[in-house]
């Protein structure tokens, strides 16, 4: 069940995977094919290029076949339960780009500035799941 914690900004649900869901994605995680992403000054124009808005960042991107595998529809199912009740349109299942579902992770030293993607690019929501207990780190949302 989603649970609204800030108005009209952030909804949760614990427990979101079953137990053998989460060690299908941790086999994701913890297999050695990934790499660190960390921006030089030359992905500005690449940014730019894509509508965000050029940010600094360190983290690992685990390349996989999420977005073909049985947990992105029960991932998107799930997430349209919240969709369809507050604005009556399904996210989309089909066609995603790379930044629609992909799995990344931070160790320590990795870092996200904060920044916006755009609305027309990526739509109304933004989901991040998180598979271990967060204990540092701000969640930011900016109105404008």
């Amino acid at each position: 069940m989603w649970q609204e914690i800030a108005k009209d900004e952030v909804w949760i649900q614990d427990n979101f995977f079953s137990e053998t869901q989460i060690f299908d994605l941790l086999e994701f995680v913890t297999n050695e094919n990934k790499s660190v992403l960390e921006p030089s000054a030359g992905i500005r124009d690449s940014f730019r290029k894509s509508q965000v808005n050029p940010t600094l960042y360190k983290y690992q991107v685990h390349k996989s076949n999420i977005r073909t595998t049985p947990v992105k529809d029960y991932i998107l199912d799930k997430f349209n339960l919240l969709s369809q009740s507050l604005i009556n349109q399904p996210a989309r299942k089909e066609n995603l780009n790379t930044l629609n579902l992909f799995l990344k992770s931070f160790r320590q030293g990795s870092n996200y500035d904060l920044h916006v993607e755009p609305y027309n690019k990526y739509g109304p929501f933004y989901m991040q799941i998180f598979l271990t207990s967060e204990t540092q780190g701000a969640l930011v949302l900016p109105t404008e």
